[in-house]
């Protein structure tokens, strides 16, 4: 789907579905914009345009990610910029899974800074680390989380 312009044209598609001729339509100076991309999907749309096809033509971005809580560890983007820094590593669980306690524990931090009306601090109350550091602490922490996982999806770039 696409509308032209005396100055761009406009192209409405799903990223993961691009073909020969919408990548015509795009030229060699795409932007791309999105919104609302929940949770995983910022990831997925950060990959798609950092591979072929659309890496060639896609030269400027703007993302707006939402419920960044809801990204899961296989979708995120940049595992190696966590592990960089000391995070996310995984280990054997006691029952013999696969676990990152940090991953969870990143994702936990974002949902507490999510500040809104709904959010109740006795919500978090029995976590542990609520309990050691403060809901008030968890919920700067859990914006400091989400700036990380940002820096990643950026460094991923």
């Amino acid at each position: 789907n696409s509308e032209s312009c005396c100055c761009y044209t406009r192209v409405v598609c799903d990223v993961k579905q691009v073909s020969d001729e919408t990548l015509g339509l795009l030229g060699e100076e795409a932007v791309a914009v999105t919104k609302h991309l929940c949770g995983g999907a910022t990831d997925s749309i950060l990959m798609s345009i950092g591979s072929d096809p659309l890496r060639n033509c896609v030269k400027r971005l703007c993302v707006a990610g939402c419920c960044h809580q809801k990204t899961k560890r296989d979708e995120y983007c940049n595992m190696e910029f966590l592990n960089k820094h000391g995070l996310c590593f995984t280990h054997v669980g006691v029952r013999g899974g696969v676990q990152d306690n940090d991953f969870r524990t990143l994702q936990m931090l974002i949902s507490i800074s999510k500040n809104n009306a709904t959010l109740q601090d006795f919500e978090y109350a029995k976590k542990p680390l609520v309990k050691l550091v403060g809901f008030e602490a968890a919920r700067n922490w859990g914006r400091v989380a989400r700036r990380v996982m940002e820096e990643g999806r950026m460094a991923f770039l």
